[in-house]
């Protein structure tokens, strides 16, 4: 199951920095500097301006590489391998 209800609807840049900090890869700075990711179950389409819609394994990726920050309820832990 897919329980993406504890992300946030809308990930800043802001956020990301308030979370991730610098462990986030100069690839990742570059590509979403300007946008607004919505995570939700899969590609959806918004009116927003300057909006990246990712895919929920787009996003399980990067917590993956970079870890979960504090406070943040990772919805893959239960799919991880023991």
């Amino acid at each position: 199951m897919n329980n993406l209800k504890s992300l946030p609807t809308t990930i800043t840049k802001q956020w990301m920095y308030k979370h991730y900090g610098l462990c986030m890869s100069e690839k990742f700075i570059r590509t979403e500097i300007n946008t607004i990711i919505i995570a939700k179950r899969g590609l959806q389409q918004t009116k927003a301006p300057a909006v990246r819609i990712i895919h929920p394994l787009e996003l399980k990726e990067f917590i993956e590489i970079h870890g979960t920050p504090p406070g943040f309820q990772n919805p893959y832990k239960e799919h991880s391998q023991h």
